[in-house]
């Protein structure tokens, strides 16, 4: 028994050091009924000013926005959306960010089964990455995409965070609805 625990603790303790880079993203969206949202075609972006992510790292990295906005824009632009800068554009596009720490107490049991002996929990930076598509008339939210993961080492390498940033806002537009 000890030893299966010993082994048990060396393949979490790999998962963790390299398994955080192919972790899963979950992404969901949510549809306002009867949205006019398959004559949209145009969008602008909100002015909402900073946003706080509840992580200083990305609150103080001015990369972090712009690579934000260039990703939505060039993922909205292959689903033939056009980004106007006036306010005749049909909806206003936010984003919001998020980060703070989770802990996985259960991670170990999911991967190898019940270890009654073993206690090893995971701390992780978890990030929540939201677009936010509202009409402009009325100015009623019509959609609403978001992704969840571990971003664990992502904010101090900015490399792969720009490449997670791009995964996950193409596949947050990946879910909007066809027209």
């Amino acid at each position: 028994m000890r030893r299966r625990c010993v082994l048990v603790l060396v393949a979490a303790t790999m998962i963790a050091v390299l398994g955080t880079g192919c972790a899963p993203v979950h992404v969901q969206s949510f549809t306002e009924r009867d949205a006019p949202f398959a004559a949209a075609r145009s969008y602008r972006w909100a002015d909402d000013g900073a946003r706080a992510t509840g992580d200083p790292r990305l609150d103080s990295n001015p990369f972090f926005e712009r690579r934000i906005m260039a990703a939505a824009d060039a993922a909205l632009r292959g689903r033939g959306f056009e980004r106007r800068a006036a306010d005749d554009a049909d909806l206003v596009l936010h984003y919001h960010a998020s980060v703070s720490q989770a802990l996985d107490t259960a991670r170990i049991d999911r991967e190898f089964g019940v270890c009654a002996q073993c206690r090893v929990t995971s701390v992780y930076d978890a990030g929540t990455l939201m677009l936010d598509f509202v009409e402009r008339r009325t100015n009623r939210l019509v959609w609403r995409g978001w992704a969840e993961g571990s971003i664990d080492g992502m904010v101090d390498d900015q490399a792969w965070l720009d490449a997670h940033i791009d995964r996950a806002i193409a596949r947050i537009v990946d879910s909007l609805p066809r027209p």
